[in-house]
């Protein structure tokens, strides 16, 4: 029942990236995710054939006739290989895709906070999560239940569970970010302000040399040296 989970968790995460590339996701459409989300539908594929029912059945059937297409397709033939890469290699691909984001992005170093924020706790969530599914408490769960629907419903739980976990871990991560981002600008700003009121107030602390100097600007050259020959003559 292990591979139900496994199934769930791959077709679950790749049908939401693949929504995201499709649909978009804040207006915008993740072109980042296409291989993430190749990688994670054909994970699911390969779960899924592993499934003693008939999705499985369907599932390696579909996997037989494209693997004895692509050895007569060179293109196919790249296309599945690239498919069973992406497979085994989706959360780098996920970091590729937070790194694309912030490269479209019109405010870089925002857009890179943010991204190491959610990515950061959305694998951090989900190491915490495998440790426990890894955990000899529950395979001693797992080996001590002899009931199949309990199985299949377990393994729904851990599949489901895996992926509301990233979720919820990725959406915190992100809005400790945006936090993080908005905490930086407010002190970015309390910083201009005192500088600003310093050079007002120097400004008001000295009128009679502004007026002195706003009153040397309007004499002509003439007016000045007039003023000049008056202030040697009385001296």
């Amino acid at each position: 029942m292990l591979d139900l989970a496994v199934f769930l968790k791959a077709a679950t995460f790749g049908g939401r990236n693949a929504d995201k590339v499709v649909n978009g996701s804040n207006g915008h459409h993740d072109e980042g995710r296409v291989l993430a989300t190749t990688g994670q539908l054909t994970a699911a594929g390969k779960a899924a054939a592993k499934l003693d029912n008939i999705l499985g059945k369907s599932a390696q059937a579909a996997i037989d006739v494209m693997c004895k297409t692509s050895q007569h397709n060179k293109a196919l033939d790249y296309a599945v290989k690239g498919a069973n890469w992406a497979s085994k290699h989706v959360n780098p691909l996920l970091v590729g895709a937070a790194g694309y984001r912030v490269l479209v992005a019109d405010k870089k170093d925002e857009a890179l906070k943010k991204e190491v924020c959610g990515m950061s706790a959305m694998f951090g969530t989900e190491a915490l999560m495998k440790e426990f599914l890894n955990s000899k408490y529950l395979k001693d769960v797992h080996a001590n239940m002899n009931n199949k629907y309990a199985k299949a419903a377990l393994a729904v739980i851990e599949g489901l569970g895996f992926v509301a976990g990233s979720i919820a871990g990725s959406n915190v991560g992100y809005k400790v970010g945006e936090f993080y981002v908005n905490q930086t600008k407010n002190r970015e700003i309390e910083q201009k302000v005192p500088e600003k009121k310093i050079s007002e107030e120097i400004n008001k602390l000295n009128p009679l040399k502004n007026e002195t100097a706003k009153g040397e600007e309007a004499l002509s050259d003439d007016e000045l040296g007039s003023v000049l020959v008056r202030k040697d003559v009385i001296a």
